[in-house]
């Protein structure tokens, strides 16, 4: 809960702090005729891949530390979650499906594929 509430707080200054750069951005752009780049790319885009790729490293990184938790025998193996297509009815029938020793143990067995 804490890690959403801040990554909720980050969000909302980025927002902020990117749409007085818009603003300044839009007047640069309307009063001299010219495209703002950072390095030859056009910083629009590198400032929305930016932040992709950040909130992209950053869940890699949880994965790392969930699985190294796991392999350290401190937790369970997250459970997969469905894909984000899948509706809330086809959620709730992966529910009722019995686990299998692998889930129910939260250890990797030899026999059990991943």
């Amino acid at each position: 809960m804490e890690e959403a509430s801040q990554r909720e707080k980050l969000n909302f200054q980025i927002a902020v702090v990117d749409q007085e750069l818009s603003k300044t951005m839009g007047h640069i752009t309307t009063r001299f005729n010219d495209n703002i780049s950072y390095k030859g790319r056009p910083y629009r885009e590198k400032m929305r891949w930016d932040r992709t790729e950040m909130l992209y490293w950053l869940q890699q990184e949880r994965r790392v530390q969930s699985l190294e938790m796991f392999v350290e025998g401190r937790t369970a193996l997250p459970v997969r979650l469905p894909p984000l297509s899948q509706s809330q009815e086809n959620h709730q029938t992966l529910h009722k499906q019995p686990l299998s020793d692998c889930e129910r143990n939260g250890r990797l067995l030899q026999h059990c594929k991943l």
